[in-house]
């Protein structure tokens, strides 16, 4: 199942790569890294 979720992931990730030059994983990877910037620092706190 995981394999299945993991190759659907790769897919989606190529085709956002090759036909909007990588625009939403971009964005979605940023969201990510800010998510984790801010859970971080309020922990720090």
């Amino acid at each position: 199942m995981f394999r299945i979720l993991l190759i659907i992931a790769v897919i989606a990730i190529g085709f956002d790569a090759v036909v909007h030059q990588g625009a939403y994983t971009r964005e979605i990877w940023l969201g990510l890294v800010g998510l984790t910037n801010s859970l971080l620092g309020s922990i720090k706190q």
